[in-house]
């Protein structure tokens, strides 16, 4: 497996979600926006839902509940000492809108807690479906110019040519989010491949993945560095 510990299992996780089957139910909102987030859903966003009162009438906040509503499914990363586990970090699958949602467990007061409520705030979105548009969306190219990747092959393609990649890393010019852009492992040649998925992470955490993707392709390929 490519990367270790927790990060290897939220890794994992986002990618079987690319099989979950889709509805035919649009998005409300259709767009990735590259270093901001995913379907309406952007970082630090809480999850919600929250009211608050105002001139005597009680309002609904906009949250990711208010958008998206109740998640198919809740993943608890272990707590293996590592990192991600110190965090407090979980997973949402929200199979009607294609998005998986990395959440921070976060208190009222905004400080982390050990709760799983309506104040945790968004650190990172899936996409995995090509009902999005916009930069670094599923079946587009991805220029390896564009950010250091963690490499598929060792030397040259199976079809020739230069190495195929697994994955890359993107950091936006306003350098308020890592992008990591996942590629199709199912091409022959680096040409061929088109982006699987891609998350949009908060910095900190954006780094700390694309550094355990990266350690876990070099692992398996045997290479002490990207030139390998």
């Amino acid at each position: 497996m490519r990367g270790k510990g927790l990060i290897a299992a939220a890794i994992s996780i986002a990618v079987v979600l690319g099989t979950v089957p889709a509805t035919t139910a649009k998005p409300k909102h259709s767009r990735i926006e590259s270093g901001k987030g995913a379907g309406g859903v952007n970082l630090g966003l809480k999850r919600g839902p929250i009211t608050v009162r105002k001139n005597g009438k009680v309002r609904r906040v906009n949250t990711v509940h208010s958008m998206l509503g109740k998640p198919q499914r809740i993943d608890h990363f272990p707590r293996d000492g590592s990192t991600f586990g110190e965090k407090k970090l979980y997973g949402a699958t929200y199979s009607d809108d294609e998005l998986f949602v990395y959440f921070q467990k976060r208190g009222k007061n905004g400080r982390f807690d050990s709760k799983v409520d309506a104040y945790d705030k968004v650190v990172g979105v899936t996409v995995f479906s090509s009902r999005y548009r916009g930069a670094l969306a599923p079946g587009q190219a991805f220029d390896d110019s564009n950010g250091p990747c963690a490499p598929l092959d060792k030397r040259s393609a199976p079809g020739g040519g230069p190495r195929r990649v697994f994955a890359c890393k993107y950091e936006p010019p306003s350098d308020t989010a890592v992008d990591v852009v996942y590629m199709s492992a199912g091409a022959a040649t680096r040409a061929e491949q088109q982006i699987s998925q891609t998350t949009i992470f908060v910095p900190l955490i954006g780094e700390a993945v694309f550094q355990a993707l990266l350690a876990g392709a070099l692992e398996d390929l045997d290479c002490e560095t990207i030139a390998c």
